[in-house]
């Protein structure tokens, strides 16, 4: 921007910090609060800027004479290139050393190395070129501004020799996968939503332990169905999300659980994915079959306010048999399949004992080369055989599932982050308090009396009326057939000349 017009139709406006204010004051020698101009303002950038270019005139001191000896070293060795002696005397003379002790970095300096051979056995125009620089090294040397000219030789010679890491940034697209298409509700989901029974040799239900198993960290620690009792299934399309172009096991595209059909006759459940969920919903709203499934919405409680999704009765079609209670081998197996953070009190014996975690051990650590989490060289073999769960190592597992299933939430402060990192949890540790319900008196929200508009003709008949009892509370509300809204004839007046004048 050139301001070709500045002064006649163009200006310009300074904004300065307090320091930078206070700084130009002091400079110019005026009082608080005085005004600044923008003569001001050009004075004071060009007072840092010969005070800049002052403070580097011992850098640029140094540069000169290293020029100096450098050439010099040219002209004393002319056949260094083709004669090895001279070669040497000529690097020996321009090479500075990397290394330096303490006492020769910050020793105190009286002269710069080689600046009295300059001055008298060099070439001519070079004593000229040192005589200069000379004579300009007393101009700066007592103002107090310049750094000490051995201090920035020492600095420019590091700055020199030093390795300078070049941080090129790659920016690396995401690979995009092309997404499966859903083929549609297969019969034997069907099937089971209407009877409640897996049908028999069924492949589209895979027990959700062994669809664990066959994750990249399900590989890596070996996990078995031992513990399982095989009765929570997940359907063939929850596997299936998007086409890869080898057998590759890939963590980063598991599906969240959301969908759950649930039979009470057989008490199997079965995960499945939202379009599954959805090709259902006709189903299970038939009023003419008979329901032996329950099509439940869960989400993993990653929060103590979620632990209304672990009893699996938040929302389900058709709806639960009042008393329903989920089974306890329910709550842990999808909790875990699901990657969930906080579980109630109760589970917490079984959940260790479903994992293969021996709390009879003290603490345990985890130990990335270790082939278990416990130290099993302290305890004898029973000790060792007391606790057979999912794998060999239930802490390393907990604490890598949690972050693939988490996506980077930080869990450690989780009930299941403790599990993780092989701390005991009491029954009174606050993740685990009860909420406390405290009984209160009903309140009515106070109605405006319709005998006191009766003797107010000039005022409007306006009911009071609270947020809960705007016609949403009314049959909760004994008062509420009593209430009785009166309205003024000029408010219908209003309404007719507004409607009139629209028109």
């Amino acid at each position: 921007m050139r301001l070709r017009q500045l002064g006649t139709t163009q200006s310009v406006t300074f904004f300065a910090p307090p320091e930078v204010y206070q700084s130009i004051l002091d400079l110019r020698k005026k009082p608080l609060g005085a005004k600044v101009d923008s003569h001001d303002v050009i004075y004071w950038l060009l007072d840092n800027t010969c005070e800049g270019i002052e403070q580097l005139q011992p850098l640029y001191y140094s540069q000169g004479i290293d020029f100096c000896r450098r050439m010099q070293a040219a002209v004393d060795n002319p056949d260094f290139v083709t004669d090895k002696c001279q070669r040497d005397n000529f690097i020996a003379t321009i090479k500075q050393d990397e290394q330096h002790s303490l006492q020769q970095l910050y020793e105190p300096k009286r002269k710069i190395k080689g600046t009295g051979e300059l001055r008298t056995g060099s070439h001519a125009k070079i004593r000229s070129f040192v005589k200069e620089l000379n004579t300009r090294r007393k101009a700066f040397q007592d103002t107090g501004r310049a750094v000490h000219a051995s201090a920035l030789q020492e600095v420019e010679q590091e700055r020199e020799v030093a390795f300078e890491v070049e941080t090129v940034r790659q920016v690396k697209k995401p690979h995009h996968y092309p997404a499966l298409s859903f083929p549609g509700l297969h019969p034997d989901v069907e099937s089971f939503a209407k009877t409640g029974r897996v049908p028999a040799g069924a492949l589209t239900f895979i027990p959700a332990i062994k669809s664990l198993s066959k994750t990249a960290i399900g590989k890596k620690f070996k996990v078995s169905e031992g513990p399982s009792r095989n009765k929570l299934f997940v359907s063939a399309e929850f596997e299936r999300t998007v086409k890869l172009n080898f057998d590759l096991t890939s963590d980063n595209f598991l599906r969240n659980v959301n969908w759950m059909l649930w039979s009470q006759v057989t008490e199997v459940a079965l995960i499945v994915v939202p379009e599954e969920a959805e090709a259902l919903l006709s189903i299970m709203r038939d009023p003419t079959l008979s329901h032996a499934t329950h099509l439940i919405v869960y989400s993993a409680p990653v929060t103590r306010k979620m632990l209304h999704f672990n009893n699996l009765d938040y929302y389900s079609i058709p709806t639960l048999p009042t008393g329903w209670r989920a089974p306890a081998w329910l709550k842990i197996e999808l909790g875990l399949y699901a990657g969930r953070l906080y579980f109630e009190w109760s589970e917490y014996d079984p959940l260790c004992d479903f994992l293969g975690i021996d709390q009879s051990l003290p603490l345990l650590e985890y130990l990335e080369g270790s082939e278990s989490d416990s130290a099993d060289t302290q305890y004898s073999g029973e000790a060792k055989s007391a606790a057979v769960g999912l794998t060999s190592r239930p802490l390393s597992f907990v604490q890598e599932w949690l972050a693939v299933r988490r996506r980077g939430q930080d869990f450690v402060s989780t009930p299941m982050g403790f599990i993780a990192q092989g701390k005991a949890l009491q029954e009174s540790h606050p993740f685990f308090r009860q909420a406390t319900t405290v009984k209160r008196d009903l309140l009515f929200a106070p109605i405006h009396n319709c005998v006191d508009d009766e003797m107010n003709e000039d005022d409007y008949a306006v009911a009071d009326y609270d947020v809960d009892d705007m016609g949403a509370n009314e049959e909760a509300d004994s008062d509420a057939h009593e209430d009785h809204i009166e309205y003024n004839d000029s408010e219908y007046d209003d309404s007719d000349v507004d409607g009139s004048s629209e028109e």
